[in-house]
């Protein structure tokens, strides 16, 4: 879903094409010297005969990557920073040629406006996947929760993989929802 509006974002600003390509790195891999290693070679070896513009790191994986080895890897090209953790931001103000684009989740509004919406709920589940990343919001969502004590009961489910949760939520009961219900 990033990657899609992402592109549709660029696509919309630029007159001319903009060709995109994407690399995935975990955060358990930057933490694998050999891993890194391969991987560096393996950019500079795809990348040697292409001619790269602007480097983007995305969410606090990518760019803990581009912190640590972005200039090595990419030497020379702007590097922009989108969604990094709180903890990254004062790393990135020190490095050359960068710029921070913060998130603009707001993951409390949203949990109010779920409340506003459908102030009966009892239960809600809480899926994400299993990465640093994606434990942070969990975290967030949490304490949004906890502050507003909404709903009764808040279920979490981390990194799931699809077919045991289609099956888990299959099991749920149904209940009645109807617009009609939604407070205007």
């Amino acid at each position: 879903t990033l990657n899609h509006a992402f592109e549709k974002e660029l696509e919309a600003r630029f007159k001319h094409d903009v060709k995109i390509s994407y690399e995935y790195v975990a955060d358990k891999n930057i933490t694998d010297p050999e891993f890194v290693d391969n991987f560096i070679v393996m950019l500079n070896k795809k990348y040697e005969h292409i001619r790269l513009d602007t480097i983007i790191g995305v969410m606090p994986a990518g760019c803990s990557f581009l912190i640590k080895y972005g200039e090595e890897t990419f030497p020379g090209k702007p590097k922009i920073y989108a969604l990094p953790s709180k903890e990254q931001i004062g790393q990135i103000t020190k490095l050359s040629r960068g710029v921070i684009v913060e998130s603009t989740s707001d993951i409390p509004g949203t949990i109010e406006r779920m409340r506003t919406f459908l102030p009966n709920t009892e239960n809600l589940y809480v899926l994400s996947g299993a990465g640093k990343d994606d434990l942070y919001y969990v975290e967030v969502t949490r304490k949004a929760i906890e502050h507003m004590r909404w709903p009764k009961n808040v279920i979490y489910r981390a990194g799931v993989p699809p077919d045991e949760l289609t099956e888990e939520l299959s099991k749920l009961p149904l209940r009645g929802f109807s617009l009609d219900a939604i407070p205007s």
